[in-house]
């Protein structure tokens, strides 16, 4: 129970560090656990390829799950990613 609640903690603090960043848009306001997906505000297959060259892998993009959206990005948080690293994360991604 621990671990779940770890996962599910973080990933509410990594998604709302994203919308506030204003690098992403949620599509929808649904309960979550330690999944979500949110819209990149931009080209997501370049901001996906960016933050791969800098050492990050910046979630899912929903194309290759067939979903329509090509800006939607599915992110998972799991109990070992420190805020720290999230942190760093979403200061990736607002400087491109």
């Amino acid at each position: 129970a621990g671990i779940a609640r770890a996962c599910v903690t973080k990933a509410h603090y990594l998604r709302e560090r994203l919308l506030d960043a204003c690098t992403f848009a949620a599509p929808w306001d649904h309960a979550f656990g330690y999944e979500f997906a949110l819209r990149y505000l931009g080209d997501a297959r370049q901001m996906h390829a960016a933050m791969l060259e800098r050492g990050y892998i910046a979630g899912v993009l929903c194309e290759s799950l067939d979903c329509g959206d090509p800006d939607l990005v599915l992110f998972a948080v799991t109990e070992m990613r420190t805020r720290a690293q999230m942190d760093a994360f979403v200061a990736e991604v607002m400087s491109l």
